[in-house]
């Protein structure tokens, strides 16, 4: 994919951004980012760490909402590993991304989520939270909406403003004074 430069300057490029920021922290020990790349181990390949002209003729020009990910997140920063990808993309190549194996499948939960059209926390909280076993977890009965009914404190806290919820609303939190003042005396 071999690129030539379109400019003079390339310091107000994405895709210089991109190599100054990879350098950064995989070079630099006082970078944020640093303890989880150059003291991990993660390096940089002898063509790019400290010529961006053959970075650029490797990578090309980064694309609008792209970012540098490594393919693989224990090899180096190289052309055969790394790629231009979106946020999402990268969410699901960190090293904290949870695989799940259902029916000989293996996916990210966010891939489940998305696969199954069920929300993701929603998985992810049967899971970390519950103990579910992820299998499981994928095949449970969805939670259902709670229903509730005309008249009643739910309704109003679930946004029915009818003229039965509001007289609910308001009954409840007279019965709860009238509980309160009662306890005091």
């Amino acid at each position: 994919m071999a690129q030539q430069r379109k400019w003079n300057s390339p310091t107000d490029t994405g895709t210089y951004a991109s190599w100054r920021a990879m350098r950064g922290r995989c070079l630099n020990p006082s970078n944020a980012g640093f303890e989880h790349y150059g003291a991990r181990g993660i390096k940089i390949c002898d063509e790019w760490v400290n010529d961006f002209d053959q970075f650029y003729a490797d990578m090309g020009d980064r694309p609008a909402g792209h970012t540098l990910e490594r393919k693989d997140n224990t090899a180096e920063y190289s052309a055969a590993n790394c790629k231009w990808a979106t946020r999402a993309e990268q969410v699901d190549n960190r090293k904290t991304t949870v695989f799940v194996t259902h029916d000989g499948e293996t996916r990210t939960l966010s891939a489940w989520a998305k696969h199954l059209g069920v929300p993701y926390y929603m998985l992810w909280n049967r899971i970390q939270c519950h103990g579910m076993d992820p299998a499981k977890a994928l095949t449970a009965e969805r939670f259902k909406p709670k229903t509730w009914l005309h008249g009643s404190l739910r309704g109003y806290t679930k946004g029915c403003r009818c003229e039965q919820c509001k007289a609910a609303r308001s009954n409840y939190y007279r019965l709860r004074k009238a509980s309160s003042d009662v306890s005091k005396t």
